[in-house]
């Protein structure tokens, strides 16, 4: 049989590697992740309370009856067959574990409770879809009580949790005593990972900090705006370097008209005092030809805002309140990318825009109106500024649209929350 020079050589190739013990590559080892939930506690993974409007929790329910504590939300879990469950999608959180932490180090507790005995498991499944749990006795019934483990002691019958893995659910199973078909009802509330620490030391700690973060952040469903940690903590090193040239409680305001400017800026006057703050100055943006008036509108925003925030370069306003109207939302062109770059132009000069977006005139609006908030809130988020929406004060007392309310005051009240938004952010970022 003929064997070609090219084969053979090949071979000889394969056999000196193989013969000089050549050194597999190296495995590449993975970066703990660096992220905190609260950055003065380098123990603290993760903690979930329940007390925000929006969570990464599926199959069941938020829920503020008991046995929730007064005041307070939990998590009521889905009933399916003899079992009561829920799970946490930890991909749509900032959590990565362990992600080369050692698992003997990683500490999951949960709060629970449950209307009858049975078996709480504690499961986590990685990226690649492999598993382990834990299951241990309901610590209380009718009654809360905590179940706790260690994630190195979690395992199955072919997977034991190691440093590369990288979690992508968290699941809690609450499953009936054998012998009983129905699944009890169970409850869950303050799940809490912690690295090298004892849950139960830190979880006091952990609940002051999560209330701190809690009066810092703000929702557009509850409060008309939004602000949260992170955003403040962009904030704070976006402005770092500009400190000394930035005057404190100037606030420059930017319309949908000339005239509005004006009516803008004298609105937010006017609602300093009804939020105990009465000391910011605010002046309406204006042309640079000779004879100084009001303008207006996303055009000039485009052209004009930063002109406004450099004309006295040591007296920059460290707010810039961007209002935009609903005719301005529904027209031609492209406005939520007017507005991401006066964001960016506003940054620049170490300003803090607050973007105002409108609510509805008419009922015929609010698909289209409803649908222009939802891109400049995504993207205020991407960007790391405050968003007012300007339908809050439109709603009825179940949440909806009433166009009743869409008259002469809308200007009030939004300035109101704007005001509210102005105090809030200078506050919260005044704070070490």
């Amino acid at each position: 049989m003929k064997i070609s020079s090219r084969f053979v050589a090949l071979a000889l190739l394969a056999f000196v590697r193989l013969g000089a013990g050549e050194a597999a590559p190296e495995k590449t080892l993975l970066q703990p992740s660096t992220w905190r939930p609260f950055k003065e506690m380098q123990d603290v993974l993760f903690f979930e309370s329940f007390e925000h409007p929006t969570s990464a929790a599926e199959h069941g329910k938020l829920s503020a009856e008991e046995p929730a504590p007064p005041g307070g939300h939990v998590w009521k879990l889905e009933t399916n067959g003899t079992e009561s469950y829920m799970q946490l999608h930890l991909t749509q959180t900032q959590l990565k574990i362990p992600q080369g932490l050692n698992p003997a180090q990683i500490f999951i507790q949960v709060s629970i409770y449950s209307d009858e005995s049975g078996t709480v498991q504690i499961k986590c499944v990685t990226q690649k879809n492999e598993f382990y749990f834990r299951e241990m006795a309901v610590p209380k019934v009718k009654g809360w009580g905590v179940v706790s483990v260690k994630m190195g002691d979690m395992k199955n019958n072919s997977v034991r949790p190691e440093p590369e893995h990288v979690l992508k659910e968290l699941e809690i199973h609450v499953k009936a005593p054998k012998g009983k078909k129905e699944a009890p009802k169970a409850w869950v509330d303050d799940i809490l990972v912690t690295l090298n620490s004892n849950p139960v030391d830190v979880k006091p700690r952990a609940m002051i900090a999560e209330k701190r973060r809690l009066d810092m952040e703000k929702q557009l469903e509850r409060d008309g705006f939004t602000y949260t940690m992170a955003v403040n903590d962009f904030l704070k090193n976006a402005v770092k370097g500009f400190k000394a040239r930035i005057k404190s409680k100037r606030v420059l305001v930017m319309g949908p008209t000339a005239q509005l400017t004006t009516a803008w800026k004298d609105q937010l006057k006017l609602a300093g005092p009804k939020v105990k703050e009465s000391s910011f100055v605010f002046d309406p943006a204006d042309d640079p030809a000779e004879g100084e008036h009001s303008i207006g509108g996303l055009d000039d925003i485009r052209t004009l805002l930063y002109y406004n925030l450099e004309k006295e370069p040591q007296k920059v306003p460290e707010f810039a309140v961007l209002a935009v109207s609903a005719e301005e939302a529904l027209g031609p062109g492209r406005p939520s990318e007017i507005l991401r770059v006066a964001i960016l132009r506003a940054l620049e000069s170490g300003t803090v825009p607050i973007i105002c977006v409108p609510g509805p005139t008419k009922a015929e609006e609010k698909e289209k109106i409803d649908n222009f908030a939802k891109t400049v809130e995504g993207m205020c988020a991407q960007l790391g500024v405050p968003l007012i929406n300007g339908g809050f004060g439109m709603r009825n007392a179940k949440g909806e649209f009433d166009a009743t309310k869409a008259g002469p005051q809308v200007l009030e009240k939004t300035a109101l929350l704007a005001m509210n938004a102005i105090k809030h952010v200078h506050d919260s970022m005044s704070k070490e």
